[in-house]
């Protein structure tokens, strides 16, 4: 999923890893991994995914169509 969701899946796994980070290191809290954090990620990478290819991408290619 991160690779269909190219390039804004890589912010999403970013973003992922920041809050990782930070709740590691500022209170303690690790996060687990497994089924549940392979699912929220998933389901993350596909809407960020779809978001980008079938709305964003659509719309920006009709804005700089309407603009030539």
């Amino acid at each position: 999923m991160l690779l269909l969701s190219f390039p804004a899946g890589y912010v999403v796994a970013a973003l992922f890893g920041a809050v990782g980070y930070v709740l590691f290191e500022g209170f303690g809290i690790v996060v687990p991994g497994g089924l549940a954090n392979n699912a929220v990620a998933v389901v993350a990478f596909a809407v960020v995914g779809y978001a980008q290819w079938f709305i964003g991408i659509p719309l920006l290619y009709r804005k700089i169509k309407g603009a030539i």
